[in-house]
């Protein structure tokens, strides 16, 4: 009898065991999932920051192209101005001389 005792806490401790075991498989098989959606979840997300990334160096780089270009009108204004503005000058003082002449 005693040995039955024995062999009926065993079995009985193997099925504890063994379900324990099913439950610890099924919550690692849920982690497994979670993990899984989450790291698809990530990859879209990092899908869309590239995308993101791409778009604003384009933006910037065709901003870098306006902005060299508008220099460059700008340069050639102030270079047009400085011309201008030594022109002025010079019929100014042949303005000037000629003022005095006729005086």
């Amino acid at each position: 009898q005693e040995r039955r005792l024995d062999v009926s806490r065993a079995t009985d401790e193997r099925l504890q065991l063994n379900a324990r075991h099913k439950e610890l498989e099924n919550q690692w098989e849920q982690q497994l999932a979670l993990i899984e959606e989450q790291r698809q979840e990530l990859r879209k997300e990092l899908e869309l920051a590239t995308f993101q990334l791409k778009d604003t160096r384009e933006s910037l780089q065709s901003q870098e192209a306006k902005t060299t270009t508008l220099t460059i009108q700008v340069q050639g204004l102030q270079q047009r101005l400085e011309a201008a503005t030594a022109t002025a000058k010079t019929a100014t003082a042949q303005a000037d001389a000629a003022l005095r002449e006729a005086s």
